[in-house]
């Protein structure tokens, strides 16, 4: 996590911008949200909340892993995602597939 926000151990606490770091972290998708706290003289505290692997969305021949809100977590290539339900679309209608919970689901079975 301080990777992807910038902190290393030579990061300054006074200088540090805890925006930044909120803004760096939740630039990746598996981020939903993330807080910055920091404690003088010398604590930083990192809270995330994570998203989880929904469902696989298939569009124009691609398959990507979404979460529950639509989004795009990473394209489809590791196998431990591959008991996820579904989805076949374009973003608006996959992403209100998901919110209604109206929606197909296709189980398959990959070599």
């Amino acid at each position: 996590m301080l990777a992807i926000g910038g902190v290393n151990g030579r990061s300054s606490l006074l200088f540090l911008d805890a925006a930044t770091v909120r803004d760096k972290l939740k630039a990746n998708p598996w981020i939903s949200d993330a807080t910055i706290l920091k404690f003088y003289p010398g604590q930083l505290q990192i809270d995330i909340v994570e998203r989880s692997a929904f469902a696989l969305w298939q569009q124009d021949g691609r398959l990507s892993v979404i979460s529950e809100d639509g989004a795009v977590l990473e394209p489809f290539v590791a196998r431990r995602f591959v008991s996820l339900p579904l989805v076949v679309g374009r973003a608006p209608t996959a992403r209100r597939a998901i919110s209604s919970r109206y929606w197909i689901v296709t189980r398959r079975s990959v070599p």
